[in-house]
């Protein structure tokens, strides 16, 4: 069996839980009996606009394509003109691939920068699409939806500010897409260059995006229309043409059917892991959690933007009396926040998570938008590690399912949440216990891939 991946990209191009699941499948279904063929949204061409897709170096187990020339690929920054996304192209291209590389099954991971020509020939060619929900792109302007919006709205409340959707413009996606680009993204200079940028941008944003409610109903008056349009093109271009959906939550299956009318018998709800989550509880198991000496230590995980929930787990943290925030040590990566209690550490490797796991209580995870699984929750577990999370964190199925940490559905229920692990610290070792409880298999990749393998090879049955 062939089957096809479509996905952002490879690392270091690409980074991120989409891709690391997605490379983490590939590798380990390319060891069974498949072969695997990924493609990827690849240059974006000032010159020639001709649509190809181009062999690349294949790895070991994988042959590597680009898609030349794909739709726009906005990533986190949000759509701007809606008119670059309704473009197609010749449907002999994405015909001539499939039947040179004879697929059996596709499997996509995102659908930025594919044309809905692509899903027409799969279907033409009795090719079925499966697809696995890693973000909302298709439905919304932006890849995540904010805990705050309502659905028909296109505007971030957070914290009092308000920010419209930071689009690219075409140049900059032109840039981000080239391969000049490519070789640079992982250079220390252009990392500062960026990180400059971004401290621009959010020191602009705090003094220029203070508006009035009129003013937030004239700008979705002003835009929804737009992308309620671009919405239902990709509804009955692309989602209605995908043979079945891997929801990675009960979360992300919740925005999509809010969206979309799907059979019971073409989804199902499967969490997403990867292959360096393996179980290591037994590591951790006699660490002494019961911190009489008084100090909680907790990790977040996240990085700086707004919609990850740090500014505002520094706002909940900052309105403890102060003896309650002697208690709390907040390890944070690489933060630029400046208080007593945050205990900066610098970006690690994965091999050394152990490490940084030993020193730390609880795992925080206060993220601000519907995030569609979060893998930082499954490692801490895997480590026996208690989580707090917001509500709107697709992993916190685990959480509820094992009762192995605490979910907060608002500031002054995570501040209660806190007060109470300060005030009853064997808490955390009542919630490692618990975790100790977990079945193996949550934490099992193998089974995991097996489980998508037998899925193709049920929907390569149905086609025949």
């Amino acid at each position: 069996m062939r089957v096809l991946q479509y996905s952002l990209g490879l690392p270091p191009f690409r980074s991120g839980g989409l891709t690391k699941y997605s490379l983490d499948l590939q590798n380990s279904i390319s060891l069974s009996n498949s072969d695997i063929v990924l493609l990827f949204p690849g240059k974006i061409s000032l010159t020639n606009k001709r649509t190809r897709i181009l062999k690349r170096k294949s790895s070991r187990v994988t042959s590597i394509f680009e898609l030349v020339n794909p739709l726009p690929i906005p990533l986190i920054f949000g759509i701007g003109s809606t008119s670059d996304y309704y473009e197609d192209c010749d449907l002999q291209i994405y015909r001539q691939f499939l039947v040179s590389e004879e697929i059996d099954v596709i499997h996509c991971h995102t659908l930025m920068g594919l044309h809905p020509s692509f899903f027409r020939v799969a279907q033409e060619l009795r090719i079925p699409v499966l697809y696995t929900t890693h973000d909302y792109y298709g439905l919304w302007p932006e890849v995540n939806i904010l805990k705050d919006i309502d659905e028909s709205h296109l505007l971030n409340f957070i914290t009092g500010d308000i920010s419209f959707s930071s689009e690219l413009s075409k140049r900059e996606i032109y840039l981000m897409q080239s391969y000049t680009y490519r070789l640079l993204k992982t250079t220390r200079i252009l990392q500062k260059i960026r990180e400059m940028i971004r401290g621009l941008k959010h020191s602009n944003n705090k003094k220029t995006t203070k508006y009035h409610y009129s003013d937030i109903e004239n700008e979705y008056i002003k835009n929804h229309e737009k992308y309620d349009c671009l919405r239902e093109y990709y509804i009955e271009n692309f989602f209605n043409k995908i043979d079945y959906f891997l929801f990675n939550s009960n979360i992300s299956r919740d925005v999509f059917l809010s969206y979309l009318k799907i059979d019971q018998n073409k989804y199902e709800v499967l969490n997403v892991l990867h292959s360096d989550i393996v179980d290591k509880r037994a590591q951790l198991e006699n660490k002494n959690r019961n911190r009489i000496r008084g100090e909680i230590s907790i990790l977040f995980f996240g990085g700086n933007e707004i919609y990850k929930g740090l500014p505002n787990l520094l706002k909940c943290i900052d309105e403890l009396e102060p003896k309650e925030r002697e208690r709390i040590e907040l390890v944070v990566i690489d933060s630029n926040y400046q208080r007593d209690y945050i205990k900066s550490i610098p970006r690690f490797k994965s091999t050394d998570l152990p490490n940084i796991l030993k020193a730390i209580d609880i795992l925080i995870v206060p993220s601000m938008w519907y995030e569609t699984f979060g893998f930082g929750t499954v490692e801490a577990l895997s480590f026996g590690i208690p989580v707090i999370t917001s509500n709107y964190v697709g992993s916190k199925s685990f959480v509820e399912l094992y009762d192995c940490g605490w979910i907060f559905n608002s500031n002054d229920n995570l501040k209660e949440i806190l007060r109470d692990i300060i005030s009853n610290p064997n808490h955390i070792q009542r919630k490692s216990e618990n975790i100790m409880k977990i079945d193996d298999v949550a934490f099992n990749f193998s089974e995991h891939v097996l489980h998508v393998e037998k899925l193709y090879e049920k929907l390569r049955g149905g086609k025949k």
